[in-house]
C-alpha cells in the first residue's frame, strides 16, 4: 500500500519568505482570511511521477473527493498582462522546444526523475520591468488551502519574481482585485549551498473564499546582478493541509534497501561513510560496499601541492536531514591544519547525453550538509600544502545532526620531504570569452587552476584592455594577455589606442600579444599575414600569437607563411604529430604551446581524469612549453540549467569548467577544472622526475599516462611518482 508522504522538520537555516495580507473587503462574502503561515521550502527528494492525494502516480484529477481539492496549474500556460512571449516571461516551447524536454529537472542530491506533468515551464528572464503572467481559478469549497509553487532557485545568484493571490468579482484584464497574499521567490537565498540548481517548493497556507481566484506571477525588477532565467514549473493547490510534495525517491523498494542496509552492518546507524577516487563517477544514489567503508582518509602529498579525497556520506535513517560537518583538532601525532583543509560538495548539472554529471564543486562554508532520504551526498576533501614542513598532520570531520555526533572521519595527511616548484612549470592558457576578467575573484580562480595565459576574443575593451594591470598578472602569475584588435588595422590612432590602454595599466609589450584571427589554414594565412603586415609598420614592438589549425587544414606552409611575423606559436595538438611541421616550430626558436578543442565533451563524467588532466602530459610529450584548451568559460546559456543546448557544435556539450558565483566571489569550480590543476601538479613532478630518470624512463612513465583509461589506473600513476620521488 502506497504510503503518503509525511511531512518532516526543515532546517532553519533557510529564511522564511517575506508574506502580506490584505483583508477582504467588506461587501465580499466568507471569512476573514487568516496570516500565512511560515512558509517552508522542500527540496525534492526526487521521484518518478508526484504522488497527488488519494491518487495513484498515474492519476491526475482536480477533484480526488468531495472534500479534497487538487489543482495543478501549469505556468506555461499562464496568460500574459500583455504581449506573450513577454521580455521576461517566455513559455519555454516558444524559446527552447528541447530545453526542459519531460520536466525532469531534478535537485542534484535527490536523484531520480522528478514530475512529468507536462513539457513546459515558464521561463523568467533578468529584466527590469514588471511584467507578469496570471491564471483565474474558482473556488467552489471555501476555506483554508495550500499554494505549492515549484521551480527553480540557484544559491545567492538572484533573480526575483513575486507569487500574488487576488480575489475577483469577475475575470477582469486589469491589476484589480483584493490582495489575499504574496511572496517574493527567485531570491537566491533559499536554495541551498553546495547545490547547483536546486528544484524547491514554497507554499503559502492562506484562506481562500468561494468565488473568482487569480494567482499571479510578477517579474520583480532585478536587484543585483542576475544569474540568469528561472525556471517556473507549476502551481498545485490542495485544501489537504496534510500533503507535502516530497514524492517517493526512485530507488530499489524499502525491502531491498533494508537488506543493504543489513548487508553494511549499520542497522544502528544513521550515516555510512565510504570512500572512493575522487576522479571515479559517481551518482547521488550511489550506494557503499562494505569494503568501502572507513573512518577515515589518508592523503600523501609533496610540499606546494593540493591533495583530493572524496567522501560518500549515505543517508540510513530514511528522512531528509540537514547535518552539520566539523573540523576539529584530533590525532595525538597530528599537528592543526584547519585552515588549510577545505570542504566541497560534488554536485550534479544536467545534460541531455550523459545525464547528470558529478561536476560543480559548492565550498561547505557553513558546514551545513542537506541529505535526502538513502541518498549519498559526495565530501570532496582537499589540503594545501603550500608552506608546510614536511610531517605527519591530522584533523577530525565530525557530522553532526541537531548537536548530537552520528559520524567521525579522520583526516590524516603525511608531507613528504619534496618541495615541488612553487610557480607553475609550464604555460598554460584558455579562452575565456566575455569573462568579468576585473573581477580579482574570476582572476584569482584562474590562476589556482594552472591558467597562466588568458585568451579573450578581444585584447581590449574600448582602451580597457579586459581589466587586466600589472599589479593583477603579477600578483595571480598571468604570464600574457592574448586577443583580437578589431579593424582598421592600418590605423595609426586604432593601434596606438590599444597600445596606450595597455602602457597605462603597466603592461608590457612582453606580457601582451594580438591574435592573428582564429585557426589560421593554407587558404586565409595571407590574410593573417598581411594584418600582421599592416600593424607592424605603425608599430614594430606589437607582438602576434597565432593557433594554426590541423583539423581546418593548416599544413607546414601556413607556419612558414607565418613564421617572419610570429612571436608565439599555439598550433592545434595534430599538428604536433607531423615531425616535419613541429621541427619547423621548434626551429623558429619562438615559444610553442598547443590546443585541443574537446570542450563539447566537457559533461563526459571521463574528461576530470582522461582529457583535462592529460593536457599538460602531451606538452613534456612533445618537450614543448605549454598547453591549452578551449573553454574555461564558453557556456552559451545559464550553465546550471542547459550544458548542451541542442543545434549546438560537436555533440552539443557547452565548453566551459567553471561556473558563475556571486559577485565578488569568484567562479564555483568543477571537478574538470580540478582535473586540470592536478595535470598542471604532476607537471610540477614531472620536472623533478625528469632530472632522475632516464630519457627511456622519462619517455614510458608519460606513455604509460597518455594510455592509461581509468581513475584508478591515473591514481596508481600519481602514487608511483610520488614513490619515485621520496626514494633514494
Amino acid at each position: 500500500m502506497r504510503q503518503k508522504p509525511r511531512s518532516r522538520s526543515l532546517p532553519t537555516i533557510f529564511p522564511l519568505l517575506a508574506v502580506a495580507v490584505v483583508c477582504l473587503a467588506p461587501t465580499l462574502p466568507a471569512a476573514e482570511p487568516i496570516a500565512l503561515t511560515d512558509s517552508k521550502c522542500l527540496f525534492e527528494s526526487a521521484a518518478a511521477n508526484i504522488v497527488y492525494p488519494g491518487t495513484t502516480p498515474t492519476e491526475l484529477v482536480q477533484k480526488i473527493t468531495p472534500n479534497t481539492v487538487a489543482m495543478v496549474l501549469e505556468a506555461e500556460a499562464f496568460r500574459a498582462m500583455g504581449t506573450y512571449p513577454q521580455y521576461e516571461w517566455v513559455a519555454s516551447p516558444l524559446a527552447y522546444p528541447d530545453k526542459y524536454p519531460n520536466d525532469n529537472l531534478e535537485l542534484d542530491h535527490g536523484g531520480g526523475v522528478n514530475c512529468n506533468i507536462s513539457d513546459k515551464w515558464a521561463l523568467v528572464w533578468p529584466g527590469g520591468s514588471g511584467d507578469a503572467i496570471y491564471k483565474y481559478i474558482r473556488i467552489s469549497r471555501p476555506g483554508t488551502y495550500r499554494l505549492w509553487l515549484r521551480y527553480q532557485e540557484v544559491p545567492d545568484l538572484p533573480a526575483p519574481f513575486m507569487l500574488q493571490v487576488y480575489r475577483h468579482e469577475r475575470i477582469q484584464a486589469s491589476a484589480e482585485g483584493t490582495l489575499l497574499g504574496e511572496a517574493e521567490l527567485g531570491t537566491g537565498k533559499d536554495a541551498i549551498r553546495g547545490l547547483a540548481a536546486n528544484i524547491i517548493w514554497r507554499h503559502l497556507e492562506l484562506e481562500l473564499p468561494e468565488g473568482l481566484i487569480r494567482i499571479v506571477l510578477r517579474k520583480l525588477p532585478d536587484k543585483e546582478l542576475p544569474a540568469g532565467m528561472r525556471a517556473v514549473d507549476f502551481v498545485f493547490l490542495t485544501n489537504d493541509l496534510t500533503y507535502v510534495p516530497n514524492s517517493p525517491v526512485q530507488l530499489p523498494s524499502l525491502e531491498t534497501i533494508q537488506q543493504r542496509i543489513a548487508a553494511l552492518d549499520k542497522t544502528t546507524e544513521s550515516l555510512a561513510i565510504w570512500s572512493v577516487d575522487p576522479w571515479s563517477n559517481v551518482t547521488n544514489k550511489s550506494w557503499p560496499q562494505r569494503d568501502q567503508l572507513t573512518d577515515r582518509i589518508e592523503l600523501d602529498a609533496c610540499i606546494n601541492e593540493r591533495e583530493q579525497a572524496l567522501v560518500g556520506i549515505t543517508d540510513l535513517t530514511g528522512e531528509m536531514r540537514d547535518w552539520t560537518l566539523a573540523l576539529e583538532a584530533g590525532g595525538a601525532a597530528g599537528r592543526v591544519i584547519a585552515d588549510k583543509i577545505t570542504l566541497h560538495r560534488l554536485s550534479f548539472t544536467r545534460a541531455r547525453r550523459f545525464g547528470w554529471v558529478p561536476d560543480a564543486l559548492f565550498e561547505i562554508a557553513d558546514g551545513s550538509l542537506p541529505l535526502a532520504a538513502y541518498h549519498t551526498a559526495w565530501l570532496w576533501i582537499e589540503v594545501d600544502t603550500r608552506g608546510f614542513e614536511a610531517g605527519d598532520y591530522s584533523m577530525r570531520l565530525t557530522v553532526a545532526d541537531a548537536g548530537r555526533q552520528a559520524a567521525e572521519i579522520a583526516v590524516n595527511v603525511k608531507v613528504r620531504p619534496v618541495v615541488l616548484p612553487e610557480r607553475w612549470p609550464i604555460e598554460a592558457h584558455t579562452w575565456i570569452g566575455g569573462l568579468p576578467t576585473k573581477d580579482e575573484a574570476n582572476v584569482r580562480e584562474l590562476a589556482e587552476h594552472g591558467i597562466t595565459s588568458l585568451t579573450y576574443g578581444v585584447v581590449d575593451g574600448h582602451g580597457e584592455p579586459q581589466g587586466m594591470d600589472r599589479d593583477m598578472m603579477r600578483k595571480y602569475d598571468i604570464r600574457h594577455v592574448l586577443g583580437f584588435i578589431n579593424p582598421p588595422y592600418d590605423d595609426k590612432a586604432n593601434i596606438a589606442r590599444v597600445v596606450d590602454a595597455f602602457k597605462a595599466h603597466g603592461v608590457d609589450y612582453s606580457q601582451w600579444a594580438v591574435y592573428l584571427e582564429d585557426e589560421p589554414a593554407d587558404g586565409q594565412v595571407q590574410s593573417r599575414v598581411d594584418k600582421a603586415i599592416a600593424i607592424r609598420k605603425l608599430d614594430p614592438k606589437v607582438r602576434f600569437w597565432a593557433n594554426p589549425s590541423w583539423h581546418k587544414h593548416a599544413t607546414i606552409y601556413t607556419c612558414r607563411q607565418l613564421a617572419p611575423h610570429v612571436d608565439m606559436w599555439c598550433p592545434y595538438i595534430g599538428n604536433l604529430d607531423d615531425p616535419e611541421t613541429l621541427a619547423f616550430l621548434k626551429a623558429t626558436g619562438k615559444p610553442i604551446t598547443f590546443y585541443k578543442c574537446d570542450g563539447f565533451l566537457t559533461r563526459n563524467p571521463a574528461m576530470c581524469y582522461n582529457y583535462f588532466r592529460k593536457l599538460p602530459w602531451v606538452a613534456f610529450k612533445y618537450d614543448i612549453d605549454g598547453c591549452g584548451f578551449w573553454a574555461a568559460t564558453g557556456a552559451r546559456d545559464d550553465p546550471w540549467t542547459d550544458m548542451d543546448a541542442p543545434g549546438a557544435d560537436g555533440d552539443g556539450c557547452d565548453p566551459t569548467i567553471l561556473y558563475p558565483g556571486p559577485p565578488g566571489k569568484g567562479f564555483v569550480p568543477s571537478r574538470n577544472a580540478e582535473g586540470f590543476r592536478e595535470g598542471m601538479e604532476d607537471a610540477k613532478y614531472l620536472v623533478l622526475l625528469k632530472r632522475r630518470l632516464s630519457a627511456i624512463e622519462f619517455s614510458g612513465l608519460i606513455d604509460e599516462m597518455l594510455r592509461s583509461s581509468s581513475a584508478d589506473q591515473v591514481t596508481r600513476l600519481r602514487q608511483r611518482m610520488l614513490q619515485l620521488l621520496v626514494s633514494d
